[in-house]
């Protein structure tokens, strides 16, 4: 007996609901909710190893907009782009000693109807140079190019920080309608911390904390379109009764500095110290004994 005779539903009739249902569902997309679904899946070239290289990212945390991979004064004749995105990588990756360091690939075409003698210029005084000199070029060297590719430095002015690339003998002349494809790798040194680019850090206390043991975790994120650190001021006894607060807290994952009373200076270490959009922190900062005195968050026993 089929499963239609026996009330169940036939293989053909789970076909159609399924099809209606993708029907219905992809037609109250928009086209751009469409792509991105669709692109989750597929390749893109905003994707970095611990970040996006993008839009902001919605309330995770505020951003300048400064963007000193755009182009400064770009020729009308050229047009700029990123370079096509590797499987892995794309054409933008976070890579280097400081965990500031990347590498960044882009392409120029000539667009005019005549040979052009290229060059392009960056604003370094931005993200995700952070002051970065390119006229030094040194494997590992912090605040210097690592190595340059298809491209030479033609220009650099301290003052402003505007860098300007050009071509190198076969690829320093385009031709009408031809690209080029040029590359760098950079170890920018750490830039200061700018409250402005993410969130305030919520701190609060770890569920596991007791009468024995007290564990303070934070969270911090941004929509910084680049890596940078952070470090705010706390307060403890926003969080935990200040009559169990010892002299003495053990930081874990992070610089714990007293400022004066219960309020201190906090800011991440090692893997814990940087974020931008899609990399946001979450961690326990800090540990101490409360003496054995029942614990509450947020209040004194």
């Amino acid at each position: 007996m089929s499963a239609e005779r026996r009330g169940g539903p036939s293989r053909r009739t789970w076909r159609t609901a399924v099809a209606v249902f993708l029907t219905v569902f992809l037609g109250g997309l928009s086209l751009s909710g469409a792509a991105a679904l669709w692109s989750q899946s597929g390749t893109v070239t905003a994707r970095v190893s611990t970040g996006s290289w993008g839009t902001n990212g919605g309330d995770d945390g505020g951003s300048t907009g400064a963007d000193g991979a755009v182009p400064v004064n770009l020729d009308s004749r050229l047009a700029y782009s990123s370079a096509p995105a590797s499987a892995t990588s794309g054409s933008f990756r976070y890579d280097g000693p400081t965990g500031l360091g990347f590498c960044h690939e882009f392409r120029v075409t000539n667009t005019s109807a005549t040979a052009v003698t290229w060059s392009i210029t960056f604003d370094t005084s931005k993200g995700p140079y952070w002051g970065l000199d390119p006229r030094k070029v040194k494997e590992g060297g912090v605040g210097t190019l690592r190595s340059l590719w298809e491209g030479a430095t033609t220009g650099y002015d301290r003052t402003s920080g505007h860098w300007t690339l050009g071509g190198v003998g076969h690829n320093r002349t385009l031709a009408p309608g031809a690209s080029t494809t040029v590359g760098y790798c950079a170890n920018p040194a750490m830039p200061a911390v700018d409250p402005a680019t993410f969130a305030a850090p919520k701190v609060s206390v770890d569920p596991s904390s007791n009468s024995y043991g007290v564990a303070l975790r934070v969270r911090v994120s941004s929509g910084s379109r680049f890596q940078l650190p952070w470090a705010a001021e706390v307060d403890l006894a926003d969080h935990v009764c200040a009559s169990t607060l010892p002299r003495t807290i053990t930081a874990e994952n992070a610089e714990l500095t007293r400022i004066s009373g219960t309020r201190y200076r906090l800011s991440g270490t090692g893997a814990y110290r940087l974020i931008g959009n899609g990399h946001s922190q979450d961690f326990v900062f800090a540990r101490y004994n409360p003496g054995g005195k029942p614990f509450q968050p947020g209040s004194c026993p």
